[in-house]
């Protein structure tokens, strides 16, 4: 079924029976091929996962979000809301005293088997998994119609579809330069070319040298990162991680980025959501990778 699938249906199934509706309620398919079914626009949303809290937001469904994930910061309007998840999983009790019509959460962040008991439940669950630029957007417009605000998500999606256009024309053709994309220092992890991040990459005009890791994120070893001899080391990292992360590569002078000083940072929030923001992610990203650039050919 089409995502939009809600302009089209006159009839919706609930519980196995089919009720006629003057018009059809909202459904959409989630990021996993699931059908979302709400009786009306939603009113009480929780959202599980940083990212589907931003989009949430973004979307323009935010007064009707009532509660959030730990990490759940952005933007500040949100900071109110209980918090209902973390690292030791779902609240349920807590979810359910606050009557939600609407669900959102991260599977790969979160329990399956928690996940499982929501959907049991017959909570409406909307799987929030976007691995791609146009995957926010999907998500954006999916909130717009679960929550009845599809022409603000409409706006929001198209307009950080512009955003990403004029920056993907922008660097269209400048060099190449090869990246050791990083995540975590110990053990020092990076991204495959499934992840986002690879797609960010691209967009400036670099490629990941991990784009063949067999996981979509993890562990690699300094032998595989000193044969490949990348151009650039890019360190996704917080404030308070990336002094102590850019002091570790100095134990390798042998590595071309670190004799070039092309070791880049960037605010892993606006790198790793998968939210609008990222736009701002692939900015500093690209501005980067330019002085790197830069300095090869000074070099040269």
């Amino acid at each position: 079924m089409n995502r939009l699938a809600a302009g089209i249906l006159g009839l919706a199934c609930y519980g196995g029976s089919y009720i006629a509706v003057a018009q059809a309620p909202p459904i959409v398919v989630d990021d996993v091929g699931r059908e979302v079914h709400l009786q009306q626009p939603a009113q009480r949303i929780i959202t599980l996962a940083p990212h589907a809290t931003e989009n949430a937001f973004a979307a323009g469904a935010g007064d009707a979000v009532v509660g959030r994930s730990a990490f759940s910061d952005f933007p500040a309007a949100a900071q109110a809301l209980p918090i209902l998840s973390g690292y030791r999983g779902i609240d349920i009790e807590r979810v359910l005293r606050l009557r939600p019509d609407l669900v959102v959460v991260w599977q790969t962040g979160g329990s399956t088997r928690q996940i499982d008991h929501l959907i049991k439940l017959g909570i409406p669950l909307y799987i929030s998994e976007p691995r791609s630029l146009s995957a926010i957007a999907d998500n954006l417009r999916d909130m717009g119609l679960l929550a009845g605000v599809s022409e603000r998500a409409e706006a929001a999606a198209e307009g950080f579809l512009d955003e990403v256009a004029r920056l993907r024309a922008q660097y269209r053709r400048v060099r190449r330069l090869s990246v050791f994309y990083q995540i975590w220092a110990a053990p020092v992890s990076t991204i495959n070319g499934a992840h986002l991040a690879t797609e960010l990459l691209n967009l400036c005009g670099a490629t990941n040298v991990f784009a063949n890791l067999p996981v979509l994120a993890g562990p690699v070893s300094m032998e595989a990162i000193l044969k490949l001899d990348p151009d650039a080391i890019v360190l996704s990292a917080d404030e308070s991680s990336a002094a102590d992360w850019m002091q570790r590569w100095q134990r390798w002078p042998s590595l071309r980025a670190v004799r070039a000083g092309a070791l880049v940072v960037i605010d892993a929030d606006l790198s790793s959501r998968h939210t609008t923001r990222v736009v701002e992610g692939i900015n500093a990203l690209c501005i980067a990778l330019d002085r790197a650039r830069a300095q090869y050919e000074l070099g040269q």
